[in-house]
């Protein structure tokens, strides 16, 4: 076979039309590829697993608290199309009205495809996909000024494949676009402290009493006024009756009637009584009321001398509750008109009631 120079320079310049042409076709989609980039060109991340996007909703945005958030929709395409199913127009739907809602002006649509195709066939139809939503986008209301596509053909596959792979979930379109801030709502400031309610106050103490019960003196000696003749003694028996009144809880005064009747000793049986005043100190032990003090009265009737009577008393109060008590008292009344140690010792039982 013959080799001419014409010859030769074929064989030589068919590669080199064929790279040329290659190269043509790459350019073209570098070209597009480029004027569709936004200011801030979007550097490919790790895609996240299918099972983590589901589509047609806003993807769970994955930004630190700081960062502006992002809703984002996936527009899903068949294989080596560009036209828009009806699901598809469902989602572009839900993402032109939630943009109008976000008062963003900024929506960006990403057009991706799967590995099946040429790198370069892949970036144009990218950029078709992302030009789709774009139109239907602006047929839904959303200015086209606001709108940016972009193409990254086989980069950022959403399922990592190999090369040729035919991958649903990788022929999509993003749509996405900022949120407004949530806004911050103030912690309500905790509630004041409720004031401890301040106890009752103690009720007031009872100041009155008045007690009831049985007495018993016994008049040791007595004179026959004014011969001083016929000296005799007396059993005395019956009530006791007393109203006192505390100005503190530990000082008290009374006023005392007895009411008597001689028994068995006097010649002279009869009916007597005694009235006396007295001042009262008390020791408040719990229930137990220890007490004493003097009195001063007169005695008349039967049984005794009619005279000034004045002696000390000491008892004791128990109480049955707050208001009732028990009592037991022992005194010893002086008779003025006799000789000293010839009085009356007297002692009483009762109970009392405060008031």
């Amino acid at each position: 076979m013959r080799w001419n120079a014409l010859t030769i320079a074929g064989v030589l310049l068919l590669p080199t039309a064929a790279y040329a042409g290659d190269l043509a076709d790459t350019l073209f989609a570098q070209a597009q590829f480029a004027q569709a980039q936004p200011t801030r060109p979007m550097s490919p991340g790790a895609a996240p697993a299918p099972s983590q996007t589901t589509p047609g909703r806003p993807a769970t945005p994955t930004a630190s608290p700081a960062a502006t958030q992002q809703a984002k929709f996936l527009v899903f395409f068949d294989w080596d199309k560009a036209t828009l199913t009806p699901e598809a127009r469902r989602i572009i739907a839900n993402a032109a009205e939630d943009f109008k809602k976000s008062g963003s002006a900024r929506i960006v649509a990403t057009g991706h495809t799967d590995t099946s195709g040429s790198p370069a066939y892949n970036m144009r139809l990218s950029v078709r996909r992302a030009e789709a939503v774009k139109a239907e986008l602006v047929r839904l209301g959303v200015p086209a000024s606001e709108i940016t596509t972009i193409g990254r053909g086989e980069e950022d596959l959403l399922v990592p494949t190999k090369d040729g792979v035919r991958e649903a979930q990788n022929r999509r379109v993003s749509i996405e676009f900022p949120l407004p801030p949530k806004p911050v709502v103030a912690a309500p400031p905790p509630p004041a402290p409720t004031p401890a309610a301040a106890p009752p106050p103690p009720p007031p103490p009872l100041k009155w009493a008045v007690t009831l019960g049985p007495w018993y003196g016994y008049n040791i000696k007595e004179y026959d006024q004014p011969s001083g003749q016929n000296q005799k003694s007396a059993s005395l028996v019956g009530p006791d009756l007393r109203a006192e009144y505390w100005f503190v809880p530990t000082w008290g005064a009374y006023i005392d009637l007895v009411g008597w009747n001689t028994v068995g000793t006097s010649r002279n049986d009869g009916y007597g009584g005694r009235a006396a005043f007295g001042l009262a100190h008390q020791w408040n032990l719990g229930k137990v009321h220890p007490y004493i003090g003097p009195k001063v009265g007169y005695a008349a009737g039967k049984g005794v001398e009619d005279s000034v009577v004045a002696g000390p008393e000491v008892g004791l109060n128990y109480d049955v509750s707050e208001k009732m008590f028990v009592y037991a008292r022992v005194a010893y009344d002086n008779v003025f008109k006799n000789d000293f140690g010839q009085g009356i010792p007297n002692a009483g039982l009762g109970a009392g009631l405060r008031f």
